[in-house]
């Protein structure tokens, strides 16, 4: 009788380029910090990727050599890519955060109000800043613009505060500081298929507020993403403390379950399967946007498109 032969389990190519990518991301994301926040030479944000990139190529010619090996030259590789991307987002953020537009800035709000302890406040993205956003703090008298408004303000936007906590965090998302808003105008919605569907988002909201109860609030929740109604409200109270308050945000899990519904209903009307793929797709991608594609969704969204 033989042995039966065995075979050790190994770690798959794509997960060695991906744990270098993640490593180059938080190293070129802390040099750009650094940068910032310690007023170092604005070089140095590209001398890391550059020692990365002759890394990879050292790797490589290793193992041409046989004296390295596959999943060296990929985790090396994954790291110099990770930190090219990194750094060419901290370039971009350091070069538009030394000059934020002042005066009459137009954007799209990109986020529903929240309240805070200085009063409500929105994300908004700027225009002509290739993609930079900001926080607005809005009077208390002052009408707050609904999400997918484009808005003409007066205010001076104050660059973050490299001593506070949520400096870096705000400038990983791209934002380019707060101001407080002292005169706004509301120009209309943002064109395209995303101002039509953020449109029709307002319209439901706007039908909504007849029903009443903590199911609604949840639903509305849920369903739109706006979670103004049920912040600070006893549901939501009792959802953090069962440690369930994760359910209130839209999420991954969200949009997995619209996605699912979407493919078992065309499967069950027998469409093709390029229309299911197309379908489910189509209806996730919509979902995001009528949410406010957060981070989360938009992270599903796009692993949706992979599978």
């Amino acid at each position: 009788m033989t042995a039966r032969a065995t075979t050790r389990p190994s770690i798959a190519a794509v997960c060695w380029l991906a744990a270098g990518a993640w490593a180059g991301a938080v190293a070129g994301e802390s040099v750009a910090w650094a940068v910032y926040a310690e007023a170092r030479p604005g070089w140095h944000v590209w001398a890391l990727p550059a020692a990365c990139a002759l890394a990879a190529v050292a790797a490589w010619l290793l193992e041409r050599s046989r004296w390295g090996s596959p999943s060296m030259t990929l985790c090396v590789l994954g790291v110099a890519l990770g930190c090219l991307c990194s750094s060419a987002q901290g370039s971009w953020w350091l070069s538009s955060v030394e000059g934020p537009p002042s005066g009459a800035v137009r954007g799209i709000v990109t986020s529903d109000a929240v309240r805070g302890r200085f009063g409500p406040r929105l994300e908004i993205a700027l225009e002509g800043t290739g993609g930079g956003k900001a926080t607005l703090f809005w009077p208390d008298d002052m009408a707050v613009p609904e999400l997918g408004r484009v808005v003409a303000f007066e205010g001076e936007i104050a660059p973050p505060d490299a001593g506070e906590e949520w400096a870096r965090r705000a400038a990983r998302g791209g934002s380019l500081g707060s101001a407080r808003v002292a005169r706004c105008d509301v120009l209309g919605w943002r064109s395209g298929p995303i101002g039509a569907l953020l449109r029709w988002r307002s319209s439901i909201l706007e039908r909504m507020e007849v029903l009443e109860g903590s199911g609604a609030d949840l639903l509305v929740a849920v369903a739109l993403g706006d979670r103004r109604r049920v912040t600070g409200t006893e549901a939501e109270s009792d959802f953090r403390d069962a440690g369930l308050s994760h359910l209130l945000a839209v999420s991954g899990l969200h949009l997995g379950l619209v996605g699912l519904a979407t493919a078992r209903l065309l499967r069950f009307l027998r469409a093709p399967l390029w229309l299911q793929a197309a379908g489910c797709l189509g209806v996730c991608a919509a979902f995001a946007c009528v949410t406010g594609m957060q981070t989360s969704t938009a992270r599903a969204l796009v692993m949706v498109m992979v599978v």
